[in-house]
């Protein structure tokens, strides 16, 4: 098949794909928010926050109770664990907050709180208890959606806050920003002037405290204010003066995704890397643009490679090194079956990938145990005798020849094709 026919099926096949189908429907519904022109608005996210993280509202009742608090001061555990963070947590603190040995009493949620310095964005106070003691506790949160820090801001805030000692009891400062994990995770030191805040970002938010309470509100009015609010913040944004495009995706939309590129590499790359030629953009797309396709040619100068593998009469074609991966393994499990996850490392064992392991327990092998990340085929499960497993998604030139050369000796007949 010639280049411009082989370019003319990847066309049609993606328009009939059924990622391309969900894709273009969860993009082309609106989020509430959008409708009513506020999803990059910094006080709109502000107001959604405070009510959520409210144990108990006055008003519009959530019904969650301090679910949503106790998750936050959860994914405060793994803001300061990041490399940039200069806010820490008693060892006690952290370990109440990640077992859940704790109280929270008395807690309120203000929002736009003077404290001589400014108005803080939210500012939350109460009383935890653990360890057999109860102390107050302080949380502000500054929030930034689509502008930095003005004004020494955070320094002003904590001057106002902790003089001339510091506040008593457990006192937190958080930096909200839309930064994309990429950049958030790599950091060296937090984005704000004052460095003892806690950065957290949008992505953390969604993932660690958004989702989880979406997933535990029963069906109802809260559980579909959450998947708006996801909707909201992972609907992309292209005007300038709206701040990020994206603030933060679902996990649902982050599987959607991956699919969708890993079936439509190649087109997609074609275009992204030929539209800043062809097409006039404006200087904010062309920008984007450039972006996007120094990012794909990094990728595709580093690998590329694709295989084509067959075992007595079957096998697949011109697939890239992490799904060539996921067929042999998947297919020698259901044809040597019924295989214990031990049984199946024993053949492909972890040292074949090297940080991760080849297959992994299904639960083992979820996002959330990544920081968001999707670090194996989760969807596409491999049944075994003691539960569903997923085989990892990381593969480089460096760790597919020991996976090919044991698959070799397994009777398995694999040809580069690329």
């Amino acid at each position: 098949m010639s280049s411009l026919s082989t370019r003319q099926k990847q066309i049609i096949d993606f328009g009939n794909s059924v990622e391309f189908k969900e894709l273009d429907a969860y993009y082309s519904q609106p989020s509430i928010f959008s409708a009513l022109g506020v999803s990059r608005h910094e006080n709109t996210h502000s107001n959604f926050l405070a009510w959520l993280l409210t144990p108990k509202p006055e008003k519009n009742d959530h019904g969650l109770g301090d679910l949503p608090l106790r998750k936050f001061l959860e994914t405060l555990t793994l803001a300061c664990a990041l490399p940039h963070s200069r806010g820490k947590l008693s060892p006690q603190f952290a370990s109440a907050v990640t077992t859940g040995a704790y109280e929270l009493s008395g807690i309120t949620v203000e929002r736009e709180k003077s404290v001589g310095a400014g108005r803080l964005d939210i500012f939350i106070e109460g009383r935890i208890s653990f360890d057999g003691s109860e102390q107050p506790l302080t949380i502000i949160i500054e929030n930034k959606v689509k502008s930095s820090e003005h004004d020494s801001q955070t320094k002003r805030y904590l001057e106002a806050l902790r003089p001339p000692v510091s506040r008593p009891g457990i006192f937190l400062s958080i930096f909200l920003t839309p930064l994309a994990n990429r950049d958030y995770e790599l950091r060296s030191e937090p984005t704000c002037e004052a460095k003892e805040f806690i950065e957290l970002n949008y992505q953390y938010l969604a993932d660690y405290v958004i989702t989880p309470c979406r997933d535990f509100a029963p069906e109802g009015s809260v559980k579909r204010y959450l998947d708006e609010y996801l909707l909201a913040l992972s609907l992309p944004e292209t005007r300038q003066d709206k701040g990020d495009i994206i603030m933060a995706i679902s996990q649902e939309e982050r599987d959607l995704l991956a699919r969708f590129w890993d079936k439509h590499k190649d087109l997609l790359t074609a275009v992204i890397l030929s539209i800043g030629d062809y097409v006039p953009l404006e200087d904010a797309e062309q920008k984007i643009v450039s972006q996007a396709s120094q990012a794909i040619q990094n990728a595709v100068q580093r690998d590329t490679s694709r295989f084509s593998w067959e075992f007595f009469g079957g096998g697949g074609v011109n697939l890239p090194k992490s799904r060539l991966v996921l067929e042999i393994v998947t297919h020698y499990a259901a044809e040597n079956g019924p295989l214990t996850l031990t049984q199946l490392k024993e053949v492909f064992p972890d040292k074949l990938q090297g940080n991760f392991g080849v297959v992994a327990s299904l639960a083992d092998a979820m996002p959330s145990n990544f920081k968001g990340h999707k670090r194996y085929y989760t969807d596409e499960a491999v049944i075994l005798a003691d539960g569903p497993a997923a085989v990892c998604t990381q593969w480089r030139a460096d760790n597919i020849t020991g996976f090919i050369a044991r698959a070799e000796k397994l009777g398995y007949i694999i040809s580069s094709t690329s």
